[in-house]
Parts: structure tokens; C-alpha cells; sequence
């Protein structure tokens, strides 16, 4: 389900300059559901080299939500991080399950040592629209915050803050 929500530039002591994200929760939804936003920039930004991992430093709200990335090859193809109902990510490496900082990962291409373990591993990876090819060179495109209401706490469902900060957007080589 899509999210209202507010982005603005916040600065601290321990982290510097990041932007904050916070969700508008508006109207009822199930515990179980998930909420997301969609950071879509106005225009797509080059990403040198041929990078086989994204990556940004999230502080966590133990959500359990996620982190998805988006990005554009040399051929206009879009290639996602979020596959279907597991988000690509079996293990939930990308999942908001922390809180305080955490530099949150997903690779592009079977290059990359951050693998995420899965069954088949790398068949739900990443999803591109056509031609199963990534084709350099890439740009960033977008970035989608998942988050929910509420966590479960041992036994019970206790409510989330849904505040999740974000800071140096990263590939790696």
C-alpha cells in the first residue's frame, strides 16, 4: 500500500547531514500490511563504472520493511531489487530489522560479494523488464522505502515510529 509521507534534510551530531523519512499514516490498515514510499528522482543520475553492488546507510526503525533500488541500463531496461512477495531478498539482508545505523545492501550481477543467500541463489536477485542482460552504463533511477505500522515485540504487535533515515547512496565496484 502507498504512504504519504515527508522528506526533508535533517543534520546530526554522530551521522552529519541525511535525509529523514517519515511516514503519514493515514486511515486503518492490518498489522501484517506493508506501506511504502517511492523516492523517484526528477532526473536519473549516472553511475560510473560497472558496479555489482547499490548500497546506502539506513537507520533503522525495525520495521521490518525494506530497502528496494531501482536502476536504468545503457538500453532504457529498469532492473529492480523488489521481484515479488520476498523482495528478491530471501534472507531479508535488505530488510529494516535494526535499529540505529546500518549500511543496507543488494547486488546487481552475480559479481558482487554481498550475495544474498537464497534458494536457487540469484534466480530472485533482480528484475529487469526485458532481455535478462544488464548493460552498462547505469543510472539510479529511484529508491523505495517499505515500512509498517507496527513490529512484533516478543508476543505482541507494539506500534513503529516510521522514521527511517538515509544517507550516501552507494555502488560499488
Amino acid at each position: 500500500m502507498r504512504a504519504s509521507s515527508e522528506l526533508r534534510q535533517v543534520r546530526d551530531e554522530e551521522r552529519g547531514e541525511f535525509l529523514e523519512l517519515e511516514l503519514k499514516h493515514e486511515g486503518s490498515v492490518p498489522a501484517v500490511v506493508g506501506e511504502y514510499v517511492a523516492l523517484r528522482l526528477k532526473e536519473p543520475v549516472p553511475i560510473p563504472g560497472r558496479p555489482h553492488t547499490v548500497g546506502v546507510w539506513v537507520k533503522g526503525d525495525s520495521s521490518w520493511g525494506r530497502v528496494n533500488w531501482e536502476v536504468e541500463d545503457a538500453r532504457g531496461e529498469r532492473w529492480r531489487s523488489s521481484k515479488d512477495s520476498d523482495g528478491g531478498d530471501w534472507g531479508n539482508q535488505s530488510a529494516l530489522d535494526f535499529d540505529g545505523w546500518r549500511f543496507v545492501t543488494f547486488p546487481l550481477t552475480r559479481e558482487s560479494p554481498m550475495q544474498h543467500v537464497e534458494p536457487g541463489a540469484g534466480l530472485g536477485q533482480r528484475q529487469g523488464d526485458s532481455g535478462g542482460k544488464l548493460d552498462y552504463p547505469l543510472k539510479f533511477t529511484d529508491l523505495y522505502i517499505e515500512t509498517h505500522r507496527q513490529s512484533l515485540n516478543l508476543t505482541k504487535m507494539v506500534p513503529v515510529k516510521g522514521l527511517i533515515r538515509l544517507q550516501d547512496l552507494s555502488v560499488v565496484e
